[in-house]
């Protein structure tokens, strides 16, 4: 099992973030965040996406995914903003990658430069109610700012767990490697995603690092298709 242990609360939470990034990059990333968000309600935390500043970031203990969100617009007239951290809920990822470009034009809508806007709202209680989940609102932007589309979903708090640091900090670093056994069904959804929105014959990268901590195995790293992803190997019985 991956080390999923919280921070500590980050003020940032008491704030109005937003994100707002091109539609394929927000498609793109919600699917990458889905291969590992957690399906259990258990932990709602681990049910999200944390939006950090700079990447997205799921886990459910047993796989990391990460994504890097762009640093400036896809066009001159295209719109960017990176707000400050927050959650982002499953139903609101799903949500966004059921979205294609012809679904917006079946439904009338014809302009060409989209974004998807995601929107922490708190409480509207206002002042003491700072740490109550609140919503998370969906929109798809048109370029002059027009929404074309939105969806509100319950909002999610709890203390995101510091994924982050476990990628390493130079993934081209020679390591000492070993056998190491992987889930199939971790793996599977993970390469399902590499296959899907890679470019059409572009490798991707398969890491396998044997930890210096006793034992104790460290994940392996994945990437391809604008994501890195951690899994966790299985013990091996003898």
């Amino acid at each position: 099992m991956i080390d999923t242990a919280p921070t500590a609360p980050d003020t940032a939470e008491a704030l109005l973030p937003v994100l707002e990034i091109p539609l394929s990059v927000a498609i793109q990333s919600a699917a990458a965040m889905l291969t590992s968000a957690s399906k259990d309600d258990v932990t709602p935390v681990l049910t999200t996406a944390h939006f950090d500043g700079t990447h997205l970031n799921a886990t459910d203990r047993y796989k990391v995914a990460r994504f890097e969100m762009p640093t400036k617009p896809a066009s001159e007239e295209g719109r960017l903003t990176l707000g400050e951290a927050f959650l982002i809920p499953r139903a609101a990822l799903e949500w966004v990658t059921k979205i294609t470009v012809k679904s917006l034009r079946q439904s009338g809508i014809l302009s060409g430069l989209y974004t998807i806007r995601y929107e922490r709202e708190s409480d509207p209680r206002g002042e003491g109610y700072q740490n109550a989940p609140g919503t998370v609102t969906v929109s798809v932007v048109d370029h002059a700012g027009k929404t074309e589309r939105s969806q509100a979903f319950d909002g999610v708090v709890g203390n995101f767990p510091p994924v982050a640091r476990l990628f390493p900090e130079n993934p081209d670093e020679e390591v000492t490697t070993g056998t190491q056994a992987f889930n199939p069904a971790y793996m599977g959804v993970i390469l399902a995603y590499i296959a899907k929105y890679s470019d059409r014959g572009a490798p991707f990268r398969f890491r396998v690092a044997q930890s210096n901590a006793g034992h104790k195995l460290a994940p392996a790293l994945i990437t391809g298709a604008g994501a890195s992803f951690l899994i966790q190997p299985h013990l091996i019985l003898r």
